[in-house]
């Protein structure tokens, strides 16, 4: 039980994209800062370090703490890329919307990330938006014994 309560906690960014999309549609006239965006990016990132942190006491391997914390993100990707890349076009309703809901605070981030690079597209920036989320949560995990007072590289 406690195991799916923490995959629910995988959700939060949920709400966060819901209330971004919020504000880009019913505030048309109001921009939204880009410093604000970048900031909201890094506290996802966060707080997805923070629940690959928190998965230790949860789970009992790292490798199952790591599936525990990403897998409705992978969910969200797969449901992404297939109306992005499949069907060419977003789905209406609740089933469409959320995994959008879930990758738009990334977005801005990981598009910054790939314009150093010079590559773009949608599917792209959200493939690279779970690749931050999963090495976050991965270095979160690994980080989690050294915070503990057990040695990081110890058997």
């Amino acid at each position: 039980m406690r195991r799916w309560i923490f995959m629910a906690m995988g959700g939060l960014p949920i709400p966060l994209g819901f209330y971004l999309n919020h504000q880009a549609a019913t505030e048309w006239r109001y921009v939204i800062p880009t410093g604000m965006l970048t900031r909201v990016g890094v506290g996802v990132l966060v707080l997805w370090f923070a629940l690959g942190w928190a998965s230790d006491k949860f789970v009992g391997s790292k490798l199952e703490a790591l599936l525990y914390v990403n897998a409705l993100a992978a969910v969200m990707l797969v449901l992404v890329l297939f109306q992005q890349v499949v069907i060419g076009q977003f789905w209406a309703g609740p089933v469409g919307l959320m995994p959008q809901w879930f990758y738009l605070p990334m977005m801005f981030l990981a598009a910054h990330t790939l314009a150093v690079f010079g590559v773009g597209g949608m599917a792209v920036v959200t493939a690279v938006s779970f690749g931050l989320m999963v090495m976050v949560s991965a270095l979160g995990v690994k980080m989690a014994p050294t915070f503990r007072g057990k040695p990081l590289l110890s058997r």
